[in-house]
Parts: C-alpha cells; structure tokens; sequence
C-alpha cells in the first residue's frame, strides 16, 4: 500500500473512532443507564427482598419490569423485543430450577451485558466448544469467585444443549 494511501486509512480510521467516542460520550450525558441494569459480580438479594411492585425502565425501552423480574434468573428482561429476531425459549425463560435464561446474562439478542460475552453471530459448534470447556474445568475466570463466570460453569455443567442442538 503507498505511504499516501496508508495515511488516508489511518486518517479515515480515526475520524471514525473519534466519532464513536463522541456518540458514546453523548449517549452517556443524555441517556445514563441505571445501575440496577448492571448486576456486576453479585446477584446478592437484599434482606427484604427484591420489589415486587416498583416499575424499572431502560432508557428508550417501551416496556417496564417489577424490580424482582429484572432479578430472576428464568425470565431474561427483554427490553427491547423489536429489535431482534424471536429469541428461542431457553434464551428467554431457561428451564425453571434447572437452567437460567441464557438471555439474562447474554441478553435476549445475544449481545451481552459488559460483564458477559456476546454470543449472538457466533457459530453454534465455537459455543458448544466453549460450554464444554467450562463443563470439563478447561475454562475458568482470571477472577476466581466472578459471579457470571461461576453461573455459566453451573449451567455447563448441567449439560444445557447449545442453541440449534437437536436435543430436547
């Protein structure tokens, strides 16, 4: 590539990426995303208890959960439901006492939250090779005792079957 050529990409790259910061950093002042969104490393319920009755809303989100919805680990708070082609159940709901919504943790259109990886794209059999190396010990956290990393370690260990997996 010539010097002229690589220069005009390196420019053209980082137009973009200061554009990106300056949406982000936008976004953040006009739109800030409550904490309660980001669980973080603990899912600890308070004393009382999670809310039954107060609404929670996400910025732009036509649609509101009880505080106790957005903390069940079975029904995976879908904010917004038009954004995404249909999710298949186990991404919404899991199996109740058995298997937690992959959406919660992912997000019902497989992007996921800052502290869990993105699925959505990736190939089924790169997702069953990572389930099964969380099932058999191979893969762990660098943070012994993170909270997702010990929930997904509890859902592969239950022999969950990936998405498109023809089990039942």
């Amino acid at each position: 590539m010539t010097k002229p050529k690589a220069r005009a990409r390196r420019s053209a790259l980082a137009a973009i990426l200061a554009g990106v910061a300056v949406a982000a950093a936008a976004r953040s002042e006009t739109e800030p995303f409550p904490a309660w969104a980001f669980p973080g490393s603990t899912l600890a319920k308070p004393a009382g208890g999670w809310d039954t009755a107060k609404s929670l809303s996400a910025p732009g989100s036509p649609r509101a959960f009880t505080e106790a919805r957005v903390h069940d680990l079975y029904a995976a708070p879908d904010w917004f439901p038009d954004r995404h082609p249909p999710a298949p159940r186990i991404v919404l709901t899991g199996r109740a006492g058995q298997v937690m919504a992959c959406g919660y943790c992912h997000l019902p259109d497989g992007s996921g939250r800052p502290e869990n990886a993105a699925v959505s794209g990736l190939p089924a059999d790169d997702i069953r090779r990572e389930v099964a190396a969380l099932r058999s010990g191979q893969r762990t956290s660098a943070s012994p005792g993170w909270t997702p990393t010990d929930l997904m370690a509890q859902v592969a260990g239950a022999g969950v079957p990936a998405a498109g997996d023809p089990r039942p």
